[in-house]
């Protein structure tokens, strides 16, 4: 039996300690400068009362974080998926997935009836995951992240939630 170098993660919220190991995937996750969040934005997003902000733990090491924004507009609450990083060693085992699908959970709790994000044009596997998800592209932003480094705008509908008073059931018993 072979040991698995990354046992099932634990996702959690990120805390304070999880800042440098989440500067240093950022670092490797991503190419421009312009791209990387800093240890600063990383911890005034853990602080921040609309964020979400998760890691994905395994063996006591941040394997990848995700972070996303919620706000309350006057058409109802919108959701961002601000970043997702997974560190090069733990690519490929599902934990962007795993953290995009953690995120939108939590962005439901919160009543979220639209969901943004933004991509790299080129970031193809970052794409598929997110279309496999339900997300459409929007629109394409020439040279959002640097010059000549665009993104795709994409987004995703949700499903509002009926609160339990609008809700009616019929129950017909057939013999």
């Amino acid at each position: 039996m072979t040991d698995d170098p990354h046992p099932d993660p634990l996702i959690r919220a990120a805390t304070r300690a999880d800042i440098d190991p989440i500067a240093v995937i950022e670092a490797l996750s991503f190419y421009s400068i312009d791209e990387i969040f800093t240890p600063k934005q990383i911890a005034r997003l853990i602080r921040s009362p609309s964020a979400i902000v998760l890691a994905a733990e395994s063996r006591n090491a941040v394997l990848g974080w995700g972070a996303a924004l919620h706000r309350r507009t006057q058409r109802g609450v919108t959701g961002r998926i601000y970043s997702i990083a997974i560190h090069p060693d733990a690519r490929g085992q599902g934990l962007g997935d795993t953290l995009a699908r953690e995120l939108i959970r939590q962005l439901c709790e919160h009543a979220t009836t639209r969901i943004y994000l933004e991509v790299r044009t080129d970031n193809d596997p970052a794409i598929r995951l997110y279309t496999r998800m339900g997300f459409t592209v929007a629109r394409t932003l020439p040279d959002y992240y640097a010059q000549n480094i665009h993104a795709y705008s994409m987004r995703m509908d949700m499903l509002p939630i009926p609160d339990e008073e609008s809700v009616s059931v019929s129950v017909t018993r057939t013999k």
